[in-house]
């Protein structure tokens, strides 16, 4: 049957020779679906820059626009781009201003209470199995929960003695 060559955009495969893929990749539905995926990771200022140049789409306000992204006029209303800008504008806000003193504080202490442990207390758990194994009696000792205070007073010895 042959090796075949499956195309990600347009979820079809064929016979994976030269031709076949450059036919492929030069049709229409092929460069339709490849716009459409990139179409999806567009930044929403790119997206509101190339869409208030456009005139609104007649077409897709009555469902009958078959062009899709590669339509030359605009499928967004007045009030969708209204909240792109204003998206857009609290975007570049949040990243324009600094944040206070006493903010920047707060937030290095809530992140460090979340990821700080007690050092000093040798019986705090290492590794706690999961809460379905831990109910089993006589778990062997590769499941059992490992303590700190297993480890306090461990030796290092050479290999093969």
């Amino acid at each position: 049957m042959g090796k075949r060559y499956h195309c990600e955009f347009c979820d079809k495969s064929f016979r994976n020779n030269a031709a076949s893929i450059k036919k492929h990749q030069s049709s229409l539905h092929h460069d339709r679906a490849r716009q459409e995926h990139y179409a999806q990771f567009k930044d929403p200022e790119v997206i509101l820059r190339e869409e208030s140049q456009k005139k609104s789409c007649t077409r897709f306000m009555s469902g009958e626009c078959q062009f899709g992204v590669m339509c030359r006029f605009s499928h967004y209303s007045p009030a969708q781009l209204h909240a792109m800008q204003m998206q857009v504008f609290e975007e570049k806000r949040r990243k324009t201003e600094e944040p206070s003193l006493a903010s920047w504080l707060q937030k290095r202490s809530t992140k460090r209470a979340q990821v700080s442990e007690p050092e000093n207390d040798v019986s705090t758990v290492a590794f706690s199995p999961p809460p379905s194994i831990s109910c089993i009696p006589n778990l062997p000792p590769s499941l059992q929960p490992v303590l700190i205070k297993d480890f306090a007073n461990y030796q290092p010895q050479s290999w093969g003695s």
